[in-house]
């Protein structure tokens, strides 16, 4: 003789997340989720501030980020973000910030025009058109750089391919 075990209605609690969709910075700042201790710890400064701010005034672009409180690597890298983009100062105009929900994604879909894969997930956005994901390494700062020096060494021997193309 066996039992048969039935469940009318189960409720499983999820905390509920106000940074989902179109967000901000302070928004994430004011919110039980800010790690001051990571912001105040990250060191922003030196020559990759500099060369940040020398490729941003020859090369227009957004920052795409995408992060969700689900994601302990956001909780801890979203406050290094706000410090670097605050460092070099980087408009905040040209930051698209979208928080994710615990499936990784969004009411208004933004997210489908990105690989986002793992958060927190940073994408330089060009006016030309262009989108280059940044991985992570150990300092987001240089990632970017390398992202746009990689950049501007594409597209100066694109220039030099056409200048030797014309004397042709």
């Amino acid at each position: 003789m066996g039992f048969f075990l039935s469940l009318q209605s189960c409720t499983i609690f999820a905390p509920s997340n106000p940074l989902i969709g179109p967000t901000s910075f302070e928004k994430w700042r004011n919110s039980q989720y800010w790690d001051e201790g990571a912001y105040f710890n990250y060191d922003a400064l030196g020559t990759e501030v500099f060369t940040f701010q020398k490729f941003f005034k020859e090369d227009k672009f957004k920052l795409v980020i995408f992060g969700s409180i689900y994601c302990d690597e956001c909780l801890k890298n979203i406050p290094i973000l706000v410090k670097v983009t605050e460092a070099v100062r980087f408009p905040q105009d040209k930051i698209l910030f979208y928080g994710l929900d615990e499936y990784s994604t969004e009411p208004t879909k933004f997210y489908k025009k990105f690989d986002v894969g793992i958060t927190p997930a940073v994408f330089l956005e060009f006016d030309d058109g262009q989108t280059y994901r940044v991985e992570r390494g150990l300092d987001w700062l240089k990632s970017i750089n390398q992202v746009l020096l990689s950049r501007f060494a594409q597209i100066q021997k694109e220039e030099h391919r056409k200048e030797n193309e014309q004397r042709d």
